[in-house]
């Protein structure tokens, strides 16, 4: 029995080790939603997302992982990090095809949060 319960103890410890100073609670769109541009081509701004505590502070290390939802187009990157001011970035391209696309940034560091960015042709 002390053998288990040693083990959760380590476990619970190295979990705690891993984890934020502060812990993640909002994901909010900071630039990039509503862009327009050409069928296949790469929108002019990048997606751009801050991940904040409860205070409203950013946080660092949180992993954002970036998908397209609609339209065909892409992004440069599946994954990023959160900086030191909790931005997380992707550039965005545009489907072929002259049609409405959509972006989503989740998370799932603490919770899962998730925020969509609408581009057209």
């Amino acid at each position: 029995m002390l053998k288990s319960r040693l083990g959760v103890l380590v476990w619970v410890v190295l979990l705690l080790g891993c984890s934020h100073s502060r812990n993640p609670t909002t994901l909010t769109k900071v630039v990039g939603d509503g862009q327009v541009g050409a069928p296949g081509g790469g929108l002019p701004h990048p997606l751009v997302v801050k991940v904040a505590d409860a205070d409203g502070r950013p946080v660092a290390g949180v992993t954002v992982l970036w998908s397209v939802l609609e339209g065909g187009g892409s992004v440069n990157a599946a994954i990023a990090t959160t900086g030191e001011d909790g931005l997380a970035t992707a550039l965005a391209r545009l489907g072929p095809t002259a049609a409405s696309n959509r972006y989503q940034a989740s998370t799932q560091n603490w919770a899962i949060y998730s925020v969509t960015f609408q581009a057209t042709h």
